[in-house]
Parts: C-alpha cells; structure tokens; sequence
C-alpha cells in the first residue's frame, strides 16, 4: 500500500494513504474485461491475417502488380 507521511503545522505526524480505495478495485481488469480483450485481440490478429495473404495472393496473381 503506498502510504506517505505528512507534517502539519502543529509539529504531528499523520500517516495518509496516497492512492484512493476507489482506485484500488480499478487497478486490477475483470476477468471478463480480460477474456473480451483476448477475444477482440485474437480477430484482429486473424482478420490481418487473412488480409495479408489476399493481399500476396493479389499481388502475385496479376502480372501488372507484379512489377
């Protein structure tokens, strides 16, 4: 826990947590935000795949491009 220590003018210490316990439940992402992040990850991925090949396929398969 990040704590840091603070001095007031009447010569006391307080000790002051510096992080907010509102941040600390989103520090961390859900399961489900993760498994969304991997899916979506995962179609980009293959959707520039395949789009790679077609556009190798393309460039091969025309004599103009080839060029």
């Amino acid at each position: 826990m990040n704590q840091t220590t603070a001095i007031i003018f009447s010569h006391a210490s307080m000790r002051v947590n510096s992080t907010p316990s509102t941040d600390q439940a989103a520090s961390q992402p859900t399961r489900q935000a993760t498994f969304i992040g991997a899916i979506l990850a995962f179609v980009f991925i293959f959707l520039g795949l395949v789009g790679n090949i077609l556009l190798i396929t393309t460039i091969l398969s025309v004599k103009k491009l080839r060029t």
